[in-house]
């Protein structure tokens, strides 16, 4: 015990041969531990050099790759979108071109069709008009006062009616007359050309016709006027 003693107090002591290999071996050992552990974190290739990490190996591509494709997929992106502009402009004009022509149709029908509908209207109401002419045959003294205050100032006055309607004006002349100042003779002339219900009035100053054809003439104009203004 005494020995074991002073060999821990001598400072010069120095390990015996088995003890100093002990210790080389214990060296050694926790050296291979080292080694193990730093072996763990980083494997080494079959060549015996380390190798990178197993995650970062397995999960990385090699350099370059990603670049790569995201161009290319920028470049497809542009060129589809530019295909897909292209294609919608065409669409768009062909679509606005179609509008134009049915916008021109829909015009085109609906002219025709006032027109239509506007002969349709006058035909009806001059049958009206005639039939109810053949039933009152006082329509042409209606006709005829209009007629000869529409005329210009005249002390004689030319009528010229149709013969179904000579006998029922020469007998309300004096009424005329009556009615117009400054008037003192009609001269009733019967006419064929001239429809029932009408007249034509004539002086030296001028003319007024209001035949039924006249008449209806004018109501189509003002009928026309009235559709191109609306």
């Amino acid at each position: 015990m005494s020995s074991s003693k002073s060999v821990k107090e001598n400072s010069d002591f120095k390990p015996t041969p088995i003890l100093a290999g002990e210790l080389d071996q214990k060296s050694d050992w926790s050296s291979g531990a080292a080694f193990a552990r730093k072996e763990t974190a980083a494997p080494l290739t079959p060549n015996g050099r380390p190798g990178k990490h197993a995650s970062a190996s397995a999960g990385a591509a090699p350099f370059g790759i990603d670049e790569i494709k995201e161009e290319a997929f920028k470049k497809g992106r542009l060129t589809g979108m530019k295909e897909a502009e292209e294609q919608f402009g065409a669409v768009t004009q062909a679509l606005a071109a179609a509008l134009e022509d049915i916008a021109q149709l829909r015009s085109e029908i609906l002219t025709n069709s006032t027109e239509d509908m506007l002969k349709l209207v006058l035909a009806i109401a001059e049958q009206v008009i005639r039939s109810e002419i053949t039933v009152r045959k006082d329509v042409i003294l209606t006709t005829l006062n209009e007629a000869l205050q529409a005329a210009i100032r005249s002390d004689e006055f030319h009528v010229r009616v149709n013969p179904d309607d000579l006998a029922m004006a020469t007998e309300k002349k004096s009424q005329f007359l009556s009615r117009i100042a400054g008037l003192k003779n009609i001269n009733f002339e019967a006419d064929p050309k001239i429809s029932p219900g009408g007249c034509i009035v004539e002086s030296q100053f001028g003319r007024v016709e209001a035949t039924i054809e006249s008449q209806f003439a004018e109501i189509r104009r003002h009928l026309e006027n009235s559709l191109e203004k609306g």
